[in-house]
């Protein structure tokens, strides 16, 4: 039986030295990207049955409202947002929900605690999950980083991160699903920031992060994968309006056919 080797990378993982293939975001290959940060050896994981994540974005805020970055500032439900939480919690009622793991951000955990009212299962806060630091950007319009964020090149606020940095963080998040067994055919709620869904899903679909980043990922949107040992498979896109499930072209540069009804 192959064993987990994540926590033997611990130390690897607390490097605070940016991975060399991430410094130039905007000019690599998916294949390029996806390259582990470590040896492939510690990703390996004896899943056989798929885990199932249902990705969340968080309800919307007054800054979301006001068109401000947030960042890590902690960001609080607006009236809009707090609906949008409950109408998503009542989507959501039904599923039988094994594991939540949120963002320890104010925004996220007001719109995790309302979806799991039901549901019997603890919430496991992470810092992983954490939007991206915007540095001296933060409490400023989104106006004042359009020209950089447009250039589709990965660029480091004062005081801030990366797109390397956080996507350093959510790949080690993810390693981690991989290798809980006991997570092992289950269902994952994952309640994160719009850059950590941008993550993911490039990560999962291995599209460049940039081309992803066009989209608009909207408040309380959801995205549900699949992920084996093997292979990530999307199971519905109600985040990206139906770009990613095949029911829409493309907006990030690939041709997908519709679904067969």
């Amino acid at each position: 039986m192959m064993l987990c080797l994540h926590q033997a990378s611990a130390m690897v993982r607390s490097s605070k030295t940016p991975d060399a293939h991430l410094r130039q975001w905007g000019g690599l290959s998916p294949n390029q990207f996806y390259k582990p940060s470590y040896p492939i050896w510690r990703w390996v994981v004896s899943i056989h049955k798929p885990i199932k994540l249902i990705i969340i974005r968080h309800g919307e805020t007054y800054l979301n409202a006001r068109g401000i970055h947030q960042g890590q500032l902690g960001g609080s439900l607006n009236a809009k947002g707090k609906r949008q939480a409950q109408r998503l919690a009542l989507v959501l009622r039904k599923e039988k929900i094994h594991a939540i793991y949120s963002s320890d951000l104010r925004r996220a955990v007001q719109t995790t605690r309302i979806i799991a009212r039901y549901h019997v299962v603890p919430i496991i806060y992470t810092s992983d999950l954490r939007e991206r630091h915007m540095g001296v950007f933060q409490g400023r319009p989104w106006s004042e980083t359009a020209e950089m964020r447009a250039s589709g090149k990965d660029f480091t606020p004062e005081g801030g991160e990366s797109d390397a940095d956080q996507a350093r963080r959510t790949r080690h998040f993810i390693a981690r699903i991989r290798c809980n067994k006991t997570l092992e055919g289950k269902t994952v709620l994952i309640s994160a920031h719009a850059g950590t869904v941008w993550m993911i899903t490039s990560l999962f679909t291995k599209t460049p992060l940039h081309n992803i980043k066009r989209l608009k990922a909207r408040n309380t949107g959801m995205l549900v994968f699949e992920i084996s040992r093997r292979k990530n498979r999307l199971v519905s896109d109600e985040m990206f309006e139906g770009i990613f499930d095949g029911s829409k072209r493309d907006k990030t540069g690939t041709q997908r056919k519709p679904k067969k009804a």
